[in-house]
């Protein structure tokens, strides 16, 4: 047995060991810590790695030859955090950027020292800036609120926003209106932000009023004319073909009419080979549609530098009533013409507008149908460029409201890069916060109804009758 003397001495060795231990654990502690703030590491462990820079990002920032100045508009202490810390990324991957963050009201005269030349500036908002040029990003271009969750765009605007105040000369896309297109400053917000993005400049051009082709045209974007374009403006943009000029031409179905003519329209898509005529594509295979709208299509993609990108990224385009396109005769050595996207085999297209029967009828056309294509036109003639033309039968996928679902934003910037010839950009994806999406096609939602409000109550209301009836009869 241990005396007295021997416990009170492993006691007090115990107690020793113990304290010593407790030190040893609080100097590591505060070494570790002390460590982290000298070494400029982090690990990024969120699922769709919101802090951490795409390669595009840092490609971006090791080409700065100029200082970046970031300004972070936030009452003080009111700072977003996903805002900072992705910001403290872009400071640790290039010693060209400075960062900081203003409180508009409590320092009016560091906000004075951008020159932006605007009576004021909204919490929330980012400014970019390189010499005297500078890009202002609001609260509502970082963060947008979707049924899929919050989608952070904070890398792609950003890094957007670099690349537009670095660049020294910007190919310009002109909107074209004059014939009821839609107005690209009104519902096409986020698609010109796309084009800033990609280092382009945005104009408006009216053919109508007299305006020539302007010599710097990089790409003519038509946005679903409502009305066929004049003699006049299809002998300039004829002209502007000839000489080697870019068309994208965005136009939808006439819905309830077959009335509307694009008679020049269509004499324009003819030099490439593309036929006009008014319709709508009806989709039959459930897994090129969306949920239960059959005429939400998700078309099938062709292999081309437009489309390649997409189908590599495993995302999808959907184009909300769409009208089906056609090719007429053509001089194949003359013209390439390449499907972007397609309609399934079971699809049909509905030609006359006034067939109120939802179903396929006699009068209506089997599929598949091309929905856009990507032409090519040489001038070898001319001895000038290659004339190159996009025609896709919708514009609704490009308006704001849509353009960001899936692969809709990326499929129209790559359309512009193509037909500008500008494919160096690579697009940077949005990154959902809270949640991922997810796409239910046909009858898989369908499927997804039954299993939820049929086959799972049904397994627990059997289940519980099982127990309720052994227990009855013990």
């Amino acid at each position: 047995m241990m005396n007295d003397k021997t416990i009170n001495t492993r006691k007090r060795n115990f107690q020793i060991v113990a304290a010593l231990s407790t030190v040893a654990v609080l100097v590591i502690a505060v070494f570790a810590v002390l460590l982290c703030y000298k070494v400029k590491w982090s690990y990024d462990m969120t699922t769709e790695r919101l802090y951490t820079l795409s390669d595009q990002s840092i490609s971006a920032l090791k080409g700065l030859d100029e200082s970046i100045q970031i300004a972070g508009i936030y009452p003080s202490g009111q700072e977003e955090q996903m805002v900072v810390s992705l910001l403290d990324q872009y400071q640790k991957n290039s010693e060209r950027i400075s960062i900081e963050y203003i409180d508009a009201e409590q320092e009016p005269a560091r906000l004075a020292t951008y020159n932006l030349n605007i009576a004021s500036v909204s919490n929330g908002s980012i400014i970019v800036k390189c010499a005297d040029k500078y890009k202002i990003l609001s609260n509502a271009d970082l963060f947008e609120s979707t049924e899929d969750g919050t989608i952070f765009n904070g890398e792609r605007e950003i890094t957007g926003a670099i690349r537009y105040v670095t660049s020294e000369s910007m190919s310009v896309i002109y909107f074209v209106e004059g014939n009821g297109e839609t107005s690209a400053s009104q519902s096409m917000t986020k698609a010109v932000a796309a084009l800033e993005q990609a280092t382009f400049e945005v104009r408006t051009l009216r053919l109508t009023e007299g305006d020539e082709i302007p010599a710097d045209a990089a790409t003519l974007i038509f946005v679903s004319p409502k009305q066929d374009i004049t003699d006049e403006e299809l002998a300039k943009l004829q002209a502007y073909l000839k000489e080697g000029g870019r068309i994208f031409l965005m136009i939808d179905a006439v819905l309830n009419s077959n009335e509307t003519d694009y008679s020049n329209i269509s004499l324009l898509t003819s030099e490439f080979g593309i036929g006009i005529t008014n319709n709508y594509v009806v989709e039959e295979d459930s897994q090129y549609y969306l949920s239960q709208y059959n005429l939400y299509l998700i078309p099938q993609m062709g292999s081309h530098e437009i489309t390649d990108p997409i189908v590599q990224a495993g995302t999808l385009v959907i184009l909300p009533i769409v009208r089906g396109l056609g090719l007429v005769d053509y001089d194949k050595s003359e013209i390439s013409n390449t499907i972007l996207l397609q309609s399934s085999s079971k699809s049909w297209i509905r030609a006359d507008m006034t067939i109120a029967d939802q179903n396929f009828t006699k009068d209506d056309y089997i599929g598949p149908a091309t929905l856009a294509y990507a032409s090519v036109k040489s001038n070898v003639k001319w001895g000038t460029e290659a004339a190159r033309m996009v025609s896709i039968g919708n514009s609704s996928f490009a308006l704001d409201g849509s353009i960001e679902v899936q692969a809709n934003r990326d499929f129209f910037l790559n359309c512009v890069l193509w037909l500008s010839g500008d494919t160096g950009i690579e697009t940077i994806a949005s990154k959902t916060i809270n949640s991922g999406s997810l796409i239910i096609r046909g009858s898989e939602f369908t499927g997804l109804a039954v299993l939820c409000l049929a086959v799972l109550p049904g397994i627990v209301f059997l289940s519980a009758f099982v127990v309720w009836s052994r227990r009855r009869n013990r």
